[in-house]
């Protein structure tokens, strides 16, 4: 068979053995430090302190790099690590093949993943950022080799720098740095002892000998190329210094790169932020093929770097649009498929993503709809009704967050009458509870109980202070509290400032990778905290709803609602668990909504997070292969750094808001797991949602609408209809 490109079907030829090949175990760490001009009380600790650290787990890469039997480069990555358990629903990359320019992502079932961008995420693929890697050298960025070394130390004697012209050494003795091959420099190095200072393709660097066998490889400071930045305005004035260190061991074969570690620091008006990225290599075996290689080289481009074109992604994607029917590749710009085996098979991963395949539909919801207004009192089912509900929003909300949910419970109740009020959201608890129990003695009068109380969020506190207060079962039958904080939230105690200083990681320092293409990291980071605090203000401490003051964790209003107990009905709780990877971004495109027209609403968030996952393995393979070929082209040695990084800084964002929403537990991405469990409730009357989406999608969610039915079935004692 006869392929342009790889495809399920024609899949790229393995790596010839006889060939130049590496493999190496690479380790990705991440440490973060903000220092901020404000104090806050660190959810782990419960301390006040200005001082916030995060180290997100590391990230584990098997690489196999070789050439095919074309001579083109053949990269595997394999993440060590494995798919994560927590979620079931994501399909997620575990191993990545690179052949040529052509990547393709391998899920936890072995089938290949064709992955694209919703449209509110529009950037170019990380990938790009490497440009071609035709005739590229996969060992350039891990090794300088002995034989080059050698040769170019054999003339220290005649020359103050070996291997330069006489002009080329005056300007090194003045202290500006030559352009010099790679093994030059360390050749000098390693047979002087001196500090060699020189320029590798464009980046000043000083080399010296750190032992016997150790070359450290540092980024000379204050040079643009090596990604300082230094910026101000009248209306506040930032600063960022940049820090790059790589360490070869000498073997054998020649000096092999062991650790690339680097480091930035930011500072502006919120404060001193500190960001370290280590990369380690270890276990790395190199066979090399001289003849080979020397071809390779004969045939590499003159230029520094090649970007590689769109079109060949393109036209796979209208080849697999064309083999499910759709009328272009246009149609594939939603959601994410798993390819299992064949292109022309595709299975949507949503709910039943690991079985293949959505969900059997539901029963159609009973009754008359009522309509989505901010104000409902309803008959839905004039006779043989079971059950009457009462939804209560939360914060910053209306009684049309309802109007989903109540579908979902109509279609295995049959509802009698359905209420749903929109209150003063800002008011405290108590002035809400006192407006909602004079509402319900008015609703009573047409739409007689008893109720059933449904609350999510702050309406689940509403919700108990009013059958607390009443304790009528003419009017109260039972509660059911959704994701409600009732110990409280984390994100309460903190300020908006505080919240956009800790999640403003520095990305200036690696601008340099990020020029090279319109990374997603690159281009939205910076106003990426900037858009949690849109989506999270109404969360944040402000003076001005009274509520506010009684949702944080150290109030003494939780242990005053929840010593008075809730005798005399029914009581259940629905607690809601996000997958912890990615949480912020989860609630970000909850707070978005489902696009119009958007094929698939109750996954909307769940695909825009895989996307994010997708997009972080692929900065970790951009990486990667940058960093094999990165002395060849100065734009792969960049690209590795920025892509790294860029990886580094969705981790870290991803950790610190972790820290700050929900400390060291779970939760759904603003209220902590334990704060949601109902006060006095035993265990069999928690109800858990796995894998659920976030506070900001929960009722919308059919998943959350799971734990809501069991909660009336089982903690209500409300049997099913249907």
């Amino acid at each position: 068979m006869y392929c342009i490109e790889p495809t399920p079907e024609c899949p790229a030829p393995p790596a010839d053995p006889s060939d130049t090949h590496v493999s190496a175990d690479i380790t990705y760490s991440t440490t973060y430090t903000a220092s901020l001009s404000e104090y806050f009380i660190d959810p782990v600790t419960g301390q006040y302190t200005n001082t916030l650290t995060v180290t997100p787990s590391d990230a584990h890469v098997h690489v196999e790099a070789g050439y095919a039997p074309s001579g083109q480069p053949r990269i595997t990555t394999s993440y060590t690590d494995g798919a994560d358990g927590a979620t079931a629903a994501m399909p997620q990359i575990v191993s990545q093949d690179l052949a040529g320019d052509y990547l393709t992502d391998i899920n936890p079932y072995g089938y290949s993943l064709v992955t694209s961008t919703p449209d509110s995420m529009q950037a170019a693929p990380a990938m790009d950022l490497v440009g071609s890697t035709a005739n590229g050298d996969i060992t350039a960025g891990v090794l300088v080799s002995i034989a080059d070394t050698l040769a170019s130390s054999s003339s220290v004697g005649t020359m103050d720098t070996p291997g330069l012209s006489p002009d080329q050494a005056r300007s090194s003795r003045f202290g500006i740095p030559s352009e010099v091959p790679a093994a030059v420099a360390f050749a000098r190095a390693s047979s002087s002892g001196e500090i060699v200072a020189a320029r590798l393709h464009g980046i000043p660097v000083r080399i010296r000998l750190a032992g016997r066998t150790v070359l450290v490889v540092e980024d000379v400071p204050g040079d643009a190329s090596a990604g300082i930045m230094r910026s101000s305005s009248t209306a506040s004035a930032t600063s960022s210094r940049d820090k790059r260190t790589r360490k070869f061991v000498k073997r054998s074969e020649g000096w092999v790169l062991e650790e690339d570690r680097s480091e930035v620091d930011f500072d502006d008006e919120q404060g001193h932020r500190h960001a370290e990225t280590v990369t380690t290599y270890r276990n790395v075996k190199i066979f090399q093929n001289p003849q080979r290689d020397a071809h390779r080289r004969a045939m590499r481009p003159t230029t520094d770097w090649i970007p590689r074109s769109h079109n060949s992604e393109v036209r796979l994607e209208e080849q697999a649009a064309r083999a499910i029917g759709f009328s272009s590749g246009a149609g594939l710009s939603r959601g994410a498929m798993a390819v299992p085996g064949q292109a022309r098979r595709f299975v949507v991963c949503d709910d039943g993503c690991a079985g293949g395949g959505s969900p059997p539909p539901t029963p159609a919801s009973t009754g008359d709809d009522p309509p989505c207004i901010g104000d409902v009192r309803a008959v839905v089912n004039s006779s043989t009704a079971s059950v009457n509900i009462l939804y209560q929003h939360g914060f910053l909300s209306s009684a049309t967050t309802w109007c989903q949910m109540s579908r979902y419970v109509r279609e295995r109740y049959r509802v009698g009458s359905e209420i749903r009020h929109t209150l003063n959201w800002r008011a405290s608890y108590e002035d809400q509870s006192a407006d909602l129990q004079n509402r319900i003695r008015n609703d009573v009068v047409t739409n007689p109980g008893p109720y059933v109380l449904v609350g999510h969020s702050n309406g689940g506190i509403i919700n108990r202070y009013t059958a607390q207060d009443l304790r009528d079962a003419s009017l109260v039958r039972g509660v059911v509290t959704v994701s409600t904080p009732h110990g409280g939230v984390y994100l309460a105690n903190i300020s908006e400032r505080v919240l956009v200083g800790a999640l403003s990681v520095p990305i200036t320092g690696y601008l340099l990778g990020c020029d090279l293409a319109n990374a997603y990291v690159c281009t939205r980071g910076r106003a990426l905290a900037g858009q949690a605090a849109i989506a999270l203000a109404p969360i944040l401490a402000s003076s001005a709803a009274p509520v506010i003051q009684e949702m944080g964790t150290t109030v003494p209003f939780h242990s005053t609602i929840n010593g008075r107990g809730d005798a005399g009905y029914r009581y259940a709780g629905v607690r809601n668990r996000v997958w912890d990877r990615w949480s912020l971004w989860r609630l970000l495109a909850d707070s978005q909504g489902c696009p119009q027209g958007f094929f698939d609403c109750d996954n909307f968030s769940r695909l825009f997070v895989t996307d994010i996952d997708k997009k972080y393995h692929h900065y970790i393979k951009c990486a990667v292969v940058s960093g094999l070929l990165g002395i060849v082209w100065s734009g792969a040695r960049a690209t590795a750094r920025g892509c790294a990084t860029n990886a580094a800084i969705l981790r870290v964002t991803d950790a610190a808001y972790k820290r700050l929403s929900v400390a060291s537990g779970h939760g759904d991405a603003v209220v902590p797991e334990f704060s949601q469990m109902y006060p006095g409730a035993p265990p069999n009357l928690q109800f858990l949602v796995d894998d659920s989406d976030s506070h900001l999608g929960e009722t919308r969610s059919r998943r959350t609408a799971r734990g809501v039915l069991n909660a009336l079935n089982i903690g209500i004692g409300i049997p099913f209809d249907q």
